[in-house]
């Protein structure tokens, strides 16, 4: 299993940036290091969370996401270079689920080991926003944001 240094740990895990970092061997995500950021949005202490994580990766997701999440999940720690996904999770202290969009990027190290680096948004309000607009409403928005000059309100270059 991979040791990080001590200075990368706190590195890492004084980040404000919602992530997490896992090992990949062994058939097994192992959960190395997760941030202030991380912690912040889980409403959990460090060791609280990364225990949760180790004992069950997918508890605090909701159980309509899980099966897509664990899907993704193995396809990733495969060989998919992807992971970049939506889904509902809750804080340990809640029942109350938010959205959180989730984007990974893989390193293998020096020494074979696979990790991964793991960035979570929360995106709660921004979906609740859209959830809010008509489809006609989200589209206008959404053509006028490409097509647009937001200064002057005039056609840009992707007219």
């Amino acid at each position: 299993m991979y040791q990080f240094k001590e200075e990368e740990r706190i590195a890492y895990e004084s980040n404000p940036i919602a992530m997490a970092i896992y090992e990949f061997a062994d058939g097994e995500v192992r959960t190395h290091v997760v941030s202030d950021g991380f912690c912040r949005i889980m409403h959990a202490e460090r060791e609280t969370l990364r225990d949760i994580l180790d004992r069950d990766m997918f508890g605090l997701v909701h159980p309509e996401d899980r099966p897509r999440l664990m899907k993704l999940g193995e396809e990733y720690v495969l060989g998919s270079s992807i992971y970049d996904i939506i889904y509902r999770i809750r804080p340990i202290d809640s029942q109350e689920y938010f959205y959180v969009h989730t984007k990974a990027y893989k390193k293998v190290l020096d020494d074979g080991s696979i990790i991964g680096f793991f960035y979570y948004i929360d995106i709660t309000n921004t979906v609740r926003g859209i959830s809010l607009m008509s489809q006609d409403e989200f589209y206008s928005v959404q053509t006028d944001f490409f097509y647009k000059d937001e200064i002057t309100g005039l056609p840009n270059s992707n007219y």
